[in-house]
């Protein structure tokens, strides 16, 4: 686990990422016991298998378009993006929250949702809560960077007969995962090309960041080359291209304890009147575990203002 959740496996909370897992060996004595029963009840290996991984044809970007596609077609709403709050705080007498931006306006709300990492929002409680802060910034982060390479299928003698491979950690290597993408995703590269990405960094190698993207591109290609047997041409670049895209601490930690400090985090939270939190520092760092903490924030938003006006 340490490889998807870019985390040392000696702090990370199984309760808090896969509490399905505790669940099988509760219920059948075994984790892959309770894997095979519940493949079973699914309708087999392959339906399960093949279900696991659906992405929008546009990459997911197109789900966040298609919100503000969607948003714009009302006209009572003000959508402004692209605009950083410097400072938020509650004022007491109007039951309001005073949300001041960087460029020094200011906003006025009944009600606030801090979708943001979990130190943002540290950051801008900290006058209002001190003690919600600390609990927020004690969810630490790791930094990762992937990089993205388009291959000649040729090349790849590997037959990549899976969706991708996670790296144990005892290893010591730079590459934490790897991912097949144009076969995880269909529409990603024609027939005689593939597309492989590689996941490096984490809580257990966050030196490497410090690196240049040509350093990181060639440790993860040599690696890459290592493990899928890539072959390279007599002349010219081994791969048709290579993207490096840094992530800087985008992925919560869920060390042991975690779940508590959310519950005690959702408590200190649902006493302040019109605050709600959401994101990936929570429950969850899935796209569909997002989904459903901003739905969640979406409804209790829409209980206080209705509450409010009853």
């Amino acid at each position: 686990f340490s490889g998807i959740y870019t985390a040392d496996p000696d702090t990370l909370s199984m309760r808090a990422t896969m509490p399905q897992f505790l669940e099988f060996e509760a219920q059948y004595g075994s984790v892959i016991r309770g894997l095979k029963a519940a493949s079973t009840k699914n309708g087999g290996t392959e339906a399960v298998r093949y279900s696991m991984f659906v992405a929008p044809k546009n990459g997911i970007g197109s789900l966040v378009d298609a919100l503000l596609d969607e948003l714009k077609r009302h006209k009572n709403i003000s959508l402004e993006t692209e605009k950083r709050v410097s400072q938020l705080g509650f004022l007491e007498p109007e039951k309001q929250w005073r949300v001041k931006l960087a460029d020094g306006s200011v906003r006025e709300a009944d009600a606030v949702v801090l979708c943001l990492p979990a130190y943002g929002a540290a950051r801008l409680l900290k006058e209002t809560d001190s003690q919600l802060s600390d609990l927020l910034s004690s969810i630490t982060y790791a930094s990762s960077a992937v990089i993205n390479f388009i291959f000649e299928r040729k090349r790849v003698l590997h037959p990549l007969d899976g969706f991708g491979f996670v790296v144990p950690a005892e290893l010591g290597k730079h590459v934490l995962a790897g991912s097949f993408s144009s076969v995880k995703f269909k529409g990603r590269a024609p027939e005689h090309l593939t597309v492989l990405r590689a996941f490096v960094g984490g809580a257990l190698f966050p030196e490497i960041m410090e690196l240049s993207d040509a350093k990181i591109r060639d440790l993860a290609f040599e690696e890459l080359s290592f493990y899928l047997s890539i072959t390279s041409p007599a002349r010219g670049l081994p791969y048709r291209e290579a993207l490096v895209t840094r992530w800087v601490d985008s992925m919560p930690q869920y060390k042991v304890g975690h779940r508590n400090t959310v519950r005690e985090i959702e408590k200190r939270v649902a006493g302040l009147k019109g605050a709600f939190i959401c994101g990936a520092a929570y429950e969850g760092v899935g796209i569909p575990d997002c989904i459903r903490s901003a739905n969640q924030a979406a409804d209790a938003v829409n209980r206080c203002l209705n509450t409010a006006l009853s």
